[in-house]
């Protein structure tokens, strides 16, 4: 009886140390298919920071299809959303519109690898089999630092398939930041900096933010089932007014140019979807002053219902 335990024992302790390899080094057997299952990356940019206008879009990234060139396979890579004009300096302007199916480049997979179409040659994007002590190759995402190195490795579950996340030693553009690349989804700074096609690190006078990731509507990063609103751009298409607010970025407050007496409600949120309480008062006739001193620093969303009128406006917390 007892070596029939010990050898059961002993199953058992093979049974986990297989397994134990299999979560250590899962990708050595698996490659994930980078495009498949509806991959939609969230993303935030802005440009044009130090100028009377900033041009802010809120839009999410996604596969329409594939486009055959030569021997190659790629994936249409659209966008949809919002995009804002936004007046730093008054009067500067106020604007914002809505796009869908708007196409952005070509990309494709081969092997651990993600290629961008280019008429001249395929450019690399993405190389993820890199290994602790790789330099990350110029090119592509980036065009800033020949010196950034992988110095450590680990791993992210997403859906069936794990993926890999490199973490990134400082180099002289990195500001301190130590940087992550995620296998398939993106590269970022710790406050989500950057992006899956953007530049790395981000670019000079512009914001570019990453929200979230999913795979058939569902969110894997920044957590499993973490609140993100894919569908950008789809209800404020249908209850947009247009409102002028300043200043953007605010401190303590932002005052809202409405025409009435009608404002009703204002709902505050993040990029995450968390919820913030807010109050207002009316401080002229036609100006609302919202109290923003007890948001913490980063990128909020107002949604403001102004009578029969409901609009969304994006601002900047210093």
């Amino acid at each position: 009886m007892k070596k029939k335990l010990h050898f059961v024992n002993r199953a058992l302790y093979i049974v986990v140390f297989i397994l134990g390899i299999t979560v250590i080094s899962p990708l050595t057997a698996q490659v994930p298919d980078y495009f498949a299952n509806n991959p939609e990356w969230k993303m935030n940019s802005a440009f044009g920071a130090n100028g009377p206008c900033v041009t802010e879009f809120d839009y999410v990234l996604y596969v329409q299809g594939d486009s055959i060139i030569g021997p190659y396979t790629y994936k249409k890579m659209h966008t949809r959303g919002t995009y804002h004009y936004i007046f730093v300096i008054a009067p500067g302007c106020s604007y914002t519109d809505h796009f869908a199916d708007s196409p952005s480049l070509l990309v494709r997979q081969d092997s651990t690898r993600i290629w961008k179409y280019n008429s001249l040659g395929d450019e690399l994007l993405y190389d993820f089999n890199l290994q602790v002590g790789d330099t990350l190759p110029m090119g592509g995402y980036n065009v800033w630092n020949d010196t950034i190195l992988v110095d450590s490795i680990s791993t992210l579950m997403v859906s069936s398939s794990l993926r890999k996340v490199f973490h990134l030693s400082n180099g002289p553009s990195l500001n301190g930041h130590v940087k992550l690349l995620i296998e398939g989804i993106a590269a970022l700074s710790f406050d989500n900096d950057g992006g899956f096609l953007v530049d790395f690190p981000p670019c000079f006078e512009c914001l570019q933010h990453f929200s979230c990731f999913a795979l058939n509507d569902t969110v894997y990063f920044p957590s499993f089932q973490a609140a993100c609103n894919l569908n950008v751009g789809v209800e404020e298409m249908l209850e947009n007014y247009p409102i002028r607010f300043y200043p953007n970025p605010v401190e303590d407050f932002v005052v809202l140019k409405l025409p009435g007496n009608n404002l009703i409600n204002i709902e505050c949120a993040n990029l995450m979807g968390q919820q913030f309480q807010i109050t207002f008062e009316q401080i002229a006739a036609d100006d609302w002053k919202v109290n923003t001193s007890h948001l913490n620093k980063g990128i909020y969303f107002l949604r403001i219902q102004n009578g029969a009128y409901r609009s969304t406006i994006k601002i900047f917390k210093n």
